[in-house]
C-alpha cells in the first residue's frame, strides 16, 4: 500500500530568508492519493496556511511557506484522496524560524544652524536602534533623532543599528557636513 507521507527536511530558503520550505516524500498514485497537502502551525497549535501539492510521478514533493514573524513552527504532510476526502497523515515537525532584521534605510538632513536630523524606517521585530554620531552610540526607541550643537563645517559619520535582542543590522554609514 502507500506509505504515510514523511518530511524530511525543512529549511529557509537561501535565495529569500522570508520562505521555509518544506521537503516531503508522498506517492501520488492517482486512486488512493491524489494530492499532497502540508500545513504550518504556530506555537499555539493554530493553523496558519496549508498549501496543496499536486500529483506528480516524483515521490519528492516541496511546498513553500512565508513566515510573518520570528517563532517555533510545526509542520505536517498528509497524502490526500479527492473522492473520499480521507487523508494519510505524516508525522508533526518542529521548525525554529527567525525572522531575518532588515537593513534600516536612513535618510540624513542638514538643519542649519549646526543641526543635523537623521530618520529611518521601522525595521521589524527590532526592539530598538542604536545611532552611531562618529562612533559614539545612542539608544533610541523611536525612528529618527537631532543632534544640535555640532562643530560648524565639520564632516559627521552617521550609522543607524536595528537592534533586537540576540542580534542587529546596520544601515549603510552617511557622510553629512554640520553647517551654520
Amino acid at each position: 500500500g502507500i506509505q504515510n507521507p514523511v518530511i524530511t527536511s525543512i529549511y529557509v530558503d537561501e535565495e529569500n530568508p522570508l520562505e521555509i520550505i518544506v521537503e516531503f516524500n508522498l506517492e501520488t498514485d492517482g486512486k488512493k492519493v491524489n494530492k499532497g497537502l502540508v500545513e504550518m502551525f504556530d506555537e499555539n497549535g493554530k493553523l496558519i496556511e496549508s498549501k496543496t501539492v499536486g500529483r506528480s510521478k516524483k515521490i519528492e514533493k516541496k511546498a513553500v511557506f512565508e513566515a510573518k514573524r520570528t517563532g517555533e513552527y510545526t509542520f505536517i504532510a498528509k497524502g490526500i484522496n479527492n473522492k473520499s476526502e480521507e487523508t494519510l497523515d505524516g508525522e508533526f515537525v518542529s521548525f525554529s524560524y527567525t525572522y531575518p532584521l532588515f537593513s534600516p534605510s536612513i535618510t540624513v538632513k542638514n538643519l542649519g544652524d549646526n543641526t543635523i536630523y537623521a530618520s529611518w524606517d521601522a525595521v521589524k521585530e527590532a526592539g530598538y536602534y542604536l545611532v552611531s554620531l562618529d562612533g559614539k552610540l545612542r539608544r533610541v526607541d523611536s525612528t529618527d533623532i537631532t543632534y544640535t550643537g555640532l562643530e560648524e563645517n565639520k564632516r559627521y559619520e552617521i550609522t543607524v543599528y536595528a537592534v533586537r535582542s540576540y542580534d542587529d543590522i546596520s544601515s549603510s554609514t552617511i557622510y553629512k557636513t554640520a553647517r551654520a
